[in-house]
């Protein structure tokens, strides 16, 4: 997935779901195949919500932001496809670079770090 700063990541993750008790009607009725149904609205609010958002923030910050996010996004899809699908979860197993450029990531983040210690160690000489 590309990120919204333009970062690659290989992003892991599970979708907890069922039949929505209020509608089983419209899971009976209204998708052919559920599973893939909800494989396909979960990729595509998965890309969505990580689209918007920047690498360093998925890494840390934002990332018990983004499950919420998704499972909304991915509720709202499939409320409108009247699927009676209910979205349970959202859980991310894993959020890493592609494996072809993981040793150039890492790079770039000792790279940064690097950069932020000598403007530490040169504000401290002032």
């Amino acid at each position: 997935m590309l990120t919204g700063d333009e970062n690659h990541r290989r992003r892991q993750f599970r979708v907890i779901w069922q039949i929505d008790p209020v509608h089983p009607e419209d899971f009976a009725f209204n998708i052919f195949e559920p599973a893939i149904t909800v494989k396909a609205v979960a990729e595509s609010a998965m890309r969505e919500i990580v689209g918007q958002a920047q690498i360093q923030k998925i890494l840390t910050a934002d990332r018990k932001l983004i499950e919420p996010a998704s499972q909304l996004l991915m509720q709202k899809i499939l409320d409108s496809y009247h699927s009676g699908v209910q979205v349970v979860q959202v859980l991310l197993l894993s959020v890493d670079p592609p494996a072809q450029v993981i040793t150039a990531f890492r790079d770039v983040t000792a790279a940064q770090q690097d950069c932020s210690a000598s403007g530490n160690e040169a504000d401290g000489l002032c």
